[in-house]
This record gives structure tokens, sequence and C-alpha cells, in this order.
């Protein structure tokens, strides 16, 4: 039942494991219902996604260590955070969705939902789609809507993705939390292949993101040259400046 949650699918409904899972419908209800109870599953509403006991199985399997990714990340983190003084996330995709590794803020900034091992949707948020765009991943799976402001639509979801491509940062605007915006920007490893993302995020109502792009780029490649360092040949490439008309 845990093989359901794929490269190709991180929430799906009942429908959807029974299908996927070649189970009566009754029958994969009363196993994720089992999974649910255990921790490895969470639920909400119709739809169901890994939980906390399976991030923490999926951890363990991780290709790459990313917990020495973390550690080695963290000064990076601590620079860009002093600077900006908003929230600063690290995440990196992990089976189609969003694994956060590192989380720094300030007590005001609790009410923003993205504590360090959260698994997030990627198509809801900056960090995700950044890792979307780059590791050119496909996902024909329903995009779920988290807040009323989440891309549902697939080719609203392409084009954004594209731009993300062509400006190297990613805009996230109410997409998963209320009351919140984040901007994020792209870590890269050999041949530009993308390792993680970096994240700003703040209150809506007086973030501001362009404002911390300057600090956020130079962030990433600080973290780009930071990977290169323990053994992997970095690609960072000066990206054009943001046009919000083109994008």
């Amino acid at each position: 039942m845990l093989n359901v949650f794929d490269e190709d699918r991180c929430v799906v409904n009942l429908s959807e494991l029974a299908r996927r899972s070649g189970l009566p419908k009754s029958t994969a209800h009363r196993i994720v219902s089992i999974l649910v109870a255990a921790g490895f599953v969470h639920r909400q509403g119709a739809y169901y996604e890994p939980g906390s006991r399976y991030a923490h199985l999926a951890r363990l399997s991780v290709r790459h260590d990313v917990d020495a990714l973390r550690r080695r990340l963290l000064p990076c983190l601590l620079d860009l955070y002093t600077g900006v003084r908003e929230a600063v996330h690290l995440a990196v995709l992990d089976r189609g969705c969003v694994r956060v590794l590192e989380r720094l803020h300030s007590s005001r900034q609790a009410l923003l939902n993205a504590c360090p091992e959260s698994v997030l949707p990627a198509h809801a948020c900056a960090a995700g789609k950044i890792l979307l765009a780059f590791a050119g991943y496909t996902n024909d799976g329903e995009l779920r809507p988290v807040t009323s402001q989440t891309i549902t639509s697939r080719s609203e979801l392409a084009a954004e993705l594209a731009c993300v491509r062509r400006y190297g940062l990613a805009f996230e605007q109410e997409e998963l939390t209320a009351g919140v915006a984040a901007v994020a920007a792209p870590v890269f490893g050999p041949g530009r292949q993308i390792v993680a993302a970096i994240t700003v995020a703040g209150p809506a109502r007086r973030f501001k993101p362009d404002c911390v792009i300057q600090e956020l780029r130079a962030a990433a490649h600080a973290a780009t040259l930071t990977v290169a360092g323990f053994g992997w040949t970095a690609a960072y490439e000066e990206l054009s400046p943001v046009d919000d008309a083109a994008c």
C-alpha cells in the first residue's frame, strides 16, 4: 500500500489507492485506515498523503546524505537569515514532494507552517516549484488545492515552471498557507543538477519578495559553491533578472 506513494503520486484519494494497489476499495480503505492510525499515512479530507512515520522511513533511504547537506549549508542559511530577518527554509525533492530539512525563524514568525521534516505538496510552494522546474519532473496526478490560491491547472503550473527555469526564482502567494508569501532559489550540484531549494518566507501583508532577491541569490550561489566543496562540481550560472511582466 505504501508503494502507491511513489514519484508519480504524492497525494491520492481512496479510489486511486485501490486502483494502484490492485485491491478492492473496501480492503484498501481498511488497510489505509490502519496506516493512518499508525502514522504512516496522513488523511486530509478525502485525500491521503505520506505521514510522519513514512517520512522517517523515506529519510533513511534517501540516496544523498541530506543530513550532511543540511549541516554544510547551515552557515549559508544563517547568513541569509541575518541579512533578511525573515523565515529561511532549506528543502529537497523527495518522491515528488518537498521535504524541509532546515528552518530558521524568530518567535514572531511561528505562524509560517514549514517545520523541519515537513512534507509539503510541491506544486503549492515556492521550493517545490524550483525543485520541479530544474529536476524536469513530470507528474500527471491531481493538483490538489491546499488554499484558494493553489495552482490546480496543469497548464498553468507548466507555464509557471517554464518561467522559473528562465529566471531562476519561484514565488508563492498564499498557495500553501493563507497569509504567507515566499520566494525560492535553486542550489545546484554537478552538471547543473538540482540539489535543493532555499526559501525566504514572510507574512503576505508586509513581505515583499523582491526586497530579498539579491540576498537569496547570493545565499544560493554560496550554497552551490559549498556543495562543490564537499565532492560535487558546482555549475551555478548567473541568472537573468526577474521581469515581472514576463512572468
